[in-house]
C-alpha cells in the first residue's frame, strides 16, 4: 500500500496521521491511502466523481507522480 500525506483538497501536509481522516482507494499493492487535513476535506473528496477525472483516482495518482511511499 502506498500512502499520500498531502491533503488533495487543500495541498497541506498531514504530519500527524494517527487520528487524521483518510480513505483507501484501490486494492492490494496498488492501494493508495490518502490522509486529509480535516473531516470536511475528506467529505469534499468523496463527493468528487472520479469519472470526471477520466478514471480511477489511483490510476491518476500513478500517472502524475509515478512514486508512492511504502507502508
Amino acid at each position: 500500500m502506498r500512502v499520500q500525506t498531502t491533503d488533495p483538497i487543500n495541498g497541506k501536509d498531514v504530519t500527524v496521521t494517527e487520528h487524521a481522516p483518510f480513505v483507501i482507494e484501490g486494492d492490494g499493492d496498488d492501494a493508495l491511502k490518502i490522509y486529509f487535513d480535516s473531516v470536511e476535506n475528506r467529505r469534499l473528496y468523496l463527493e468528487i466523481e472520479t469519472e470526471q477525472l477520466g478514471g480511477h483516482s489511483v490510476d491518476i495518482f500513478n500517472q502524475t507522480t509515478g512514486t508512492g511511499r511504502e507502508m
